[in-house]
């Protein structure tokens, strides 16, 4: 080709550059030279061989293109804030030089978000990163969308190309936040004197992307009343999703009330933002009650379920009857501090109740089944244990739900069953009048290997576990059997505590006793090192209950 055609060429491939053509949609992939001599088009001569005006096969050379590689493959991501810089990198496909390259106009009307120079053009592309265009992405609003780069170039062939095209994929992501939440879920509900109730908040990012710098800023040594941590403070360097990190709270009341918890913390967001965030935790300390489930009369069987408040001193005050709809309660055990069971003598059911803030229960329905006359119940874990009165007795066991609903509910043999404990290895059951069992419990939950526990008693009812020991109330003769564990579960010794009356159930707390003497009265008794029982009087509330109460709690 004759130099002056080749600076004509280039000059209208410069003119492309200029004006904007060669748009991926509407340009042609290439154009028609006409070659002095040639009688041709795309450079074909008619001249001899190897002679560049015309004859032979015209111009040397293969058609080869310009290839665009930005810097990040696939869609470019940047959350709203960020800013990041592009870089493209054109190169020749087949590594010959390729000249007269350019974006044709697109870099004129960017996408909202990015920004680069108005112009770029290279004089030549071959390999290596001698033809960088650099483009930022900064984007201001969440969106997506498709950056497209349209150039021209003049190819080995010296053909121009107009239908050069890069396809830029594009997300502009929102900026992420921690959050915390607390586990368990919902309100914390704990008893006054009950024990400590254990809190766990964690802190994730809501996109699971990485957020730094997190810090409390509520004094962890000025939590509201019955709130406590290990930690004095609390920060995480970095965070995502999972549990690496971690707050510990201990929640144990020793007033009744209720409230909120706030806790505030800073941070900086995945895209460098300093923000701050708060967690509320609705939580209730309830004062202990002590409930009173009696028959009485069998025939037809009716009773009724009171509800006690324990003063500060351990005496009762402002009894109520609660739990409508039962009709012969006979035992009540309780699960976690918002629900318990209530058994009822005369359906042969038991009930799932509400426990309200008042210590009332409400919302009462059955649950489960395979229950004969039951009287009394005990909880391990997620197994509910009923006694059974006739006519063919035995324990009933269930299984819990997570929303308290019993299934699964089975029936052992035996007759004559009244009062059940368990613990997490032993289940006991008075079985006679002189004979209390311990029973294994299985990893379902189930009774097995059931024998005596050794002791002779009278008229064995009610049975509660505490400290080491267990306590059997006798009908029989008016006292409470106080007998020590071995580690098998076997009653190492039994020394009785005379109570007086016809004692039917008896609860521990602390250094005080709660027993059920037979004759209407709940006598308040002191507990000593040794477990024994004295100083007995009876602590009824301004309440007269029936001889028949069958099964006391506190909760």
């Amino acid at each position: 080709m004759l130099p002056g055609y080749r600076s004509l060429l280039l000059g209208a491939c410069a003119l492309l550059i200029v004006s904007g053509c060669g748009s991926s949609s509407t340009g042609s992939s290439s154009g028609s030279i006409n070659v002095p001599g040639g009688g041709g088009t795309g450079g074909t001569g008619g001249g001899p061989t190897g002679n560049p005006i015309g004859g032979g096969s015209g111009p040397t050379g293969s058609t080869d293109s310009v290839v665009g590689t930005p810097s990040v493959a696939g869609t470019v991501s940047v959350i709203v804030g960020v800013k990041r810089t592009i870089s493209i990198t054109f190169t020749s496909s087949d590594g010959r030089a390729i000249s007269g390259f350019g974006i044709s106009g697109s870099l004129g009307t960017l996408p909202a978000g990015w920004s680069g120079p108005t112009t770029f053009a290279c004089a030549s592309v071959s390999t290596g990163s001698g033809c960088v265009l650099n483009l930022t992405f900064a984007p201001v609003a969440v969106g997506s969308g498709t950056l497209i780069l349209d150039y021209v170039f003049v190819d080995n062939a010296t053909v121009p190309n107009t239908s050069g095209s890069l396809t830029i994929a594009y997300v502009a992501t929102p900026q992420n936040n921690i959050v915390a939440a607390a586990s368990p879920t919902g309100q914390i509900n704990a008893v006054v004197g009950g024990g400590s109730q254990s809190v766990i908040v964690n802190f994730t990012t809501d996109d699971g992307g990485p957020a730094t710098a997190l810090t409390l800023t509520t004094n962890l040594t000025a939590l509201p009343a019955g709130w406590s941590s290990t930690a004095t403070s609390f920060t995480c360097s970095s965070l995502s999703s999972g549990n690496g990190c971690q707050l510990p709270l201990t929640y144990a009341p020793t007033a009744a009330g209720n409230g909120t918890l706030t806790l505030s913390y800073a941070y900086q967001n995945d895209a460098g933002v300093a923000k701050t965030g708060s967690l509320n935790i609705a939580y209730r300390a309830m004062p202990p009650h002590l409930y009173v489930a009696q028959l009485t009369q069998l025939t037809p069987p009716a009773g009724a379920l009171y509800d006690c408040l324990l003063n500060t001193d351990g005496t009762l005050s402002t009894c109520a009857q609660t739990g409508t709809g039962i009709s012969a309660p006979t035992g009540i055990v309780f699960n976690g501090s918002s629900s318990a069971y209530v058994t009822d003598y005369g359906s042969s059911a038991v009930y799932l109740c509400n426990v309200g803030i008042d210590g009332s229960l409400s919302s009462c329905a059955s649950e489960g089944g395979n229950f004969q006359n039951p009287l009394q119940l005990a909880i391990n874990g997620s197994t509910l244990y009923a006694t059974n009165a006739n006519p063919t007795g035995g324990v009933t066991t269930c299984s819990i739900g997570v929303n308290g609903t019993l299934s699964l509910c089975t029936q052992s043999s035996g007759l004559g069953t009244a009062g059940i404990a368990a613990n997490a290895s032993f289940a006991y059951v008075s079985v006679d009048p002189t004979t209390v069992d311990v029973c294994a419990i299985g990893a379902s939950g189930g009774l097995a290997n059931c024998a005596s526990a050794g002791g002779i008693f009278s008229g064995a009812y009610g049975i509660t576990l505490s400290g080491g020991y267990a306590y059997i109330a006798n009908q029989g003769n008016g006292t409470v059997s106080v007998c020590s564990i071995n580690p098998v579960g076997t009653f190492a010794a039994c020394a009785a505590s005379n109570i007086g009356g016809a004692p039917t159930d008896v609860v521990i707390k602390g250094s005080q006793a709660y027993v059920n003497d037979g004759t209407g009265n709940i006598d308040l008794c002191s507990v000593d090192a040794v477990g024994a029982m004295t100083n007995c009087v009876p602590s009824n509330g301004g309440t007269s209950f029936s001889f028949g109460v069958q099964q006391i709690a506190i909760h």
